[in-house]
């Protein structure tokens, strides 16, 4: 998974979008994983979600 800092005029992820798992609209300096299944969530939710479960929570793509 790829681990990336928001910015304020980031053109891949803009503040519109929001985290799969706690729905919130992302804000600058916040970090986020894109999964390998190309979706954004916040680490600190993202974190605690693999613990449980090795599934996306948006497509429910197996991680390995």
């Amino acid at each position: 998974m790829l681990e990336c800092e928001l910015h304020e005029q980031d053109p891949e992820i803009t503040q519109k979008q929001h985290c799969g798992i706690c729905l919130c609209e992302y804000q600058p300096k916040e970090t986020i994983k894109i999964t390998n299944c190309n979706h954004s969530i916040h680490k600190e939710c993202l974190i605690p979600w693999l613990e449980k479960s090795n599934l996306c929570p948006i497509c429910w793509f197996k991680f390995d």
